[in-house]
């Protein structure tokens, strides 16, 4: 494979995407919440909700961000694209966007693009796997 093209939440097998980065296989996502759009495979009444309705009654203007869009609600268009902002398929370092079709395509179509992108991910992953085992290695010793 050149490269993977991961769609968030439209899948049943999230855990593809943390195989695929942590194999340095180029991965794409959608630069933008898609998947505000589409059920994918999370059907809108599987999720309960993340904040108790306290919080709701204190004011918008004492509530933290986070509580001011509780990620069970799928009618805040503008609590989706907060959350998506901090899910791994766009925070994770090296994961690759693309905005169209053609930007991808246009991505694609470089193989030394593709072997820079697969180094980023490689040496994320490294970065992340010395950082565990710095933490298990304190926690234990």
């Amino acid at each position: 494979f050149r490269a993977g093209v991961y769609m968030p939440y439209d899948w049943l097998q999230t855990l593809a995407f943390y195989d695929w980065a942590n194999m340095a296989l180029p991965t794409f996502v959608p630069s933008s919440p898609l998947y505000t759009f589409a059920a994918g495979t999370n059907a809108r009444g599987g999720w309960g909700p993340s904040t108790g309705g306290h919080l709701v009654d204190a004011g918008p203007e004492n509530l933290s961000e986070c509580a001011q869009h509780p990620f069970a609600d799928w009618n805040d268009l503008e609590g989706r694209v907060y959350w998506w902002l901090l899910t791994d398929f766009r925070a994770l370092p090296g994961v690759l966007s693309f905005d169209s079709v053609a930007s991808l395509f246009s991505q694609l179509e470089s193989q030394s693009f593709l072997w820079e992108a697969s180094g980023r991910l490689r040496e994320a992953h490294l970065r992340r796997t010395a950082s565990t085992g710095a933490f298990w290695r304190s926690a234990f010793l």
